[in-house]
């Protein structure tokens, strides 16, 4: 590594708050008080009182930063990633193992979803034997061959990882009962054959991103948000014969805001969604499982699999459903940060032709709803320089960020400053 400053750490204490990382490796540490050990991902906080320590800081001129310490701890050569803000931390769950688990648990997932999942039951000191992901994929405009997201940090934790084509494989299934498991955990991964779920001893654990028998299906979370609901959940259950059906072991609550995107609640359920796993396993491996069935005359609302169809803004629908959709499918957490590659969050998208005839597609990825409207329906209201607001049924929408076809997201303002819009625009 070719590190280009060199710097004693205690220059970084002139800063009005600490200087925050985010901190890789098996034993991670934070500084506060004094200096002190701990299992699982952790931040690191500089702050004066930690000047006792001869600590140097060198940049390089990469996202890649080694941290050098010498102490009486005898710790060097610590890996920390980008510089981080204190924000960025809120909704991290910190590991600390509990306590030393031997029940063996084979875990199926696909998505950065779940290996975040695997990565925090890997750091609660579960006895995680293998993974089983899904086979390697063409990706992006290139076609490279890319490993699934939870292949990646099972390999970055040394655990053996299978990714068959069929899961009725002989030799796939042969292996899955050498390994004699006392689980199996599934998340965000596709549908188990009788033969493999019914295998382990005390059953095959499936993690559900909404409070069932509601919401059964592929795209909880997303329909969730585009049907308005106050509130959602994460549950854990049972696998048995029919879909999302099995008895429920736990569950938790959570309220929504007339905002919340997709890519929100995505983040808030994959956090949440891992204690709660954590805890489903500690009740099994202690015995102390109550589950319960599920209440079929409650199972109204499904969530089949986000469809291009959907995701076509129809216009004449009433401004609050049309809002829904857009936050429904959006994969920004805020203006400026989105979640990259998350297959659940396409984007709401419409057309839009100019006053010179040319069509323009749009994506838009965020809204604002409002109550008032001129009941000019689709007729569009500008400053040109900081809304754009559509006039609809029963209300309207003021476009916050949006994205043009091969172009990268941009907020109103900056759409603005680049077009002058007028009543020759029309929207479909």
């Amino acid at each position: 590594m070719n590190a280009l400053i060199t710097r004693p750490v205690n220059e970084y204490f002139s800063l009005s708050k600490p200087v925050v990382f985010w901190k890789l490796g098996p034993y991670p540490i934070k500084f506060s008080d004094s200096l002190s050990g701990s299992w699982g991902f952790s931040k690191i906080i500089l702050d004066k009182k930690d000047s006792l320590f001869k600590t140097h800081l060198f940049e390089c001129d990469t996202d890649i930063v080694h941290l050098y310490l010498a102490s009486s701890k005898n710790l060097s050569n610590w890996t920390i990633k980008r510089l981080l803000k204190p924000d960025d931390f809120n909704n991290i769950p910190w590991n600390v193992p509990d306590k030393n688990h031997k029940m063996k648990i084979v875990f199926f997932g696909t998505p950065s979803f779940a290996a975040t999942t695997l990565e925090f039951l890997h750091l609660k000191g579960h006895n995680i034997v293998s993974v089983v992901s899904s086979p390697d994929k063409e990706k992006g405009r290139g076609k490279k061959i890319t490993p699934s997201q939870v292949k990646l940090k099972a390999l970055d934790l040394k655990i053996n990882v299978k990714t068959p084509i069929s899961l009725k494989n002989e030799k796939f299934i042969s292996y899955l009962k050498s390994l004699d498991a006392d689980i199996f955990i599934v998340v965000a991964f596709r549908m188990l054959p009788k033969e493999i779920w019914n295998m382990p001893k005390l059953g095959t654990i499936n993690l559900h991103t909404s409070l069932l028998p509601e919401y059964r299906g592929a795209a909880p979370i997303n329909w969730v948000l585009i049907n308005g609901e106050s509130e959602s959940g994460i549950t854990t259950f049972f696998i048995d014969e029919k879909i999302d059906c099995g008895e429920i072991i736990l569950q938790e609550k959570l309220g929504l805001t007339e905002d919340t995107t997709a890519a929100q609640l995505h983040n808030i359920l994959m956090n949440k969604g891992s204690d709660l796993l954590h805890k489903t396993i500690n009740l099994i491996e202690q015995n102390q499982v109550n589950s319960i069935n599920q209440k079929e005359e409650l199972a109204i609302k499904e969530a089949p699999k986000i469809t291009k169809e959907l995701t076509k803004i129809d216009w004449t629908k009433d401004a609050k459903n049309i809002h829904n959709l857009i936050r429904g499918l959006s994969p920004f957490l805020s203006e400026k940060e989105n979640l990259m590659d998350v297959s659940i969050c396409p984007s709401a998208w419409f057309n839009l032709k100019t006053e010179k005839g040319k069509i323009l597609r749009v994506k838009l990825h965020l809204s604002r709803f409002s109550k008032h409207t001129n009941n000019k329906i689709l007729s569009i209201e500008s400053d040109q320089k900081s809304f754009l607001k559509i006039n609809l049924n029963h209300g309207s929408i003021f476009i916050e960020k949006l994205q043009l076809a091969g172009k990268n997201s941009i907020n109103i303002s900056q759409f603005l400053s680049g077009n002058k819009l007028n009543e020759k625009w029309i929207i479909s």
